[in-house]
């Protein structure tokens, strides 16, 4: 049976792939988790809030650089930008952070570095930083639309209760508590699904695409980030899952500046995040949004590759010998933990699923009996 054993080949040869994209990521990604517990515990949301008020581009410059460390994707960040707008930041502060914190964050520097390089983890933050203030600032050019004020609530960022601040503190070990579960339970559990199918599509993409196929198949580097373009707007992707498909994307010919156009629009643009914008910030806005993040994007690929051709670097050099310097039990390691949380999630979601299932039986039964009951009487 001549196709079946050529499907199980294919089938393993993509999961060697994928596994190899793990093993080189897997180390910094746990780094990155354990940064983003350290941020949820630290940052303070009613201060951030409070610096995003003003129509004046500090506000704008705030919002983005408040964002960026920020481990959230498109699907966290809309509805906190828009409770950041309700609480009386300006449309561009909102849309700055809107835009820079799917962009980026401490979780996707890290894969950055260890997938794609030193440069690229540097340049992607300044990137999505000046994205983010250029649609900011533009949006504060629009008028005619006037803040909505309401109070900003005190929430603990240890234990989620209102009024946090007063009348009861934390210990040390109740703060690591909460950054662990956070990272590794909630945060984790969110993008463990976007994040599985990024490590998959990397895989299909280094087992099928021949190598140099975009350098030899796709023309300029301008029509090949215009492609990238044209798949990142539409698509949901975060930006932790985005680095290994450019990654394999990067091994398989495209150049530098295509990838981080992906890397940029993908995780800030989605066909979601755009009906919220125009639903709750306005058609005009909506506008801004979409034309200043493809523009930016764009124009920082295009930046990109100045810069790797001025300092003559070979890319695809650096990715595949990029964590090289690692011991491999390290790899191995780091890569079994993160799979053992793959699987975690899924027996979570199972259990949920189940939980669910059986809590709506109950009911069925509670209302079947209530009525038999009933009709007696």
């Amino acid at each position: 049976m001549p196709f079946f054993d050529q499907a199980a080949g294919a089938v393993m040869g993509i999961l060697l792939e994928a596994f190899h994209v793990l093993n080189e990521a897997s180390l910094y990604l746990l780094i990155g988790l354990a940064l983003a517990g350290l941020f949820k515990v630290v940052y303070k949301q009613e201060k951030i809030y409070s610096h995003m008020g003003g129509d004046d581009a500090r506000s704008v410059v705030r919002a983005a650089l408040f964002g960026i460390p920020l481990p959230l994707c498109s699907c966290g960040v809309v509805p906190m930008a828009l409770s950041m707008r309700r609480q009386g930041s300006s449309k561009g502060a909102s849309l700055s952070f809107m835009v820079s914190t799917p962009e980026t964050g401490v979780d996707s520097i890290a894969i950055s570095y260890a997938l794609l390089g030193p440069l690229f983890a540097v340049f992607r933050p300044v990137a999505a930083l000046v994205t983010a203030v250029v649609t900011g600032l533009w949006a504060n050019a629009l008028k005619g639309e006037e803040k909505v004020q309401e109070p900003t609530e005190d929430i603990c960022q240890v234990c989620d209760l209102e009024n946090g601040d007063t009348g009861h503190s934390h210990t040390r070990r109740e703060m690591a508590g909460s950054a662990f579960r956070y990272a590794f339970d909630e945060f984790f559990g969110d993008i463990a699904g976007w994040l599985f199918f990024g490590f998959l599509l990397a895989g299909v993409v280094s087992y099928i695409i021949p190598e140099n196929f975009f350098s030899d198949y796709m023309g300029g580097p301008f029509s090949s980030m215009l492609l990238m373009l044209a798949v990142g707007v539409p698509i949901y992707i975060c930006a932790s899952a985005s680095t290994p498909i450019a990654a394999a994307l990067i091994l398989r010919g495209l150049n530098p500046g295509a990838a981080l156009v992906f890397l940029l629009a993908g995780p800030a643009t989605n066909v979601a995040a755009i009906t919220m914008v125009g639903r709750y910030l306005g058609k005009r806005v909506t506008v801004v949004y979409l034309v200043s993040v493809c523009a930016m994007s764009l124009l920082m690929g295009y930046l990109l590759n100045v810069l790797v051709l001025g300092l003559g670097l070979d890319y695809t050099t650096y990715v595949t010998h990029g964590t090289e310097f690692l011991p491999y039990w390290l790899k191995i390691g780091t890569s079994v933990i993160v799979l053992l949380l793959f699987l975690r999630c899924v027996i979570v979601r199972f259990r949920r699923k189940h939980l669910s299932e059986d809590d709506l039986c109950c009911q069925a039964e509670h209302s079947h009996a209530a009525g038999e009951l009933s009709h007696h009487h």
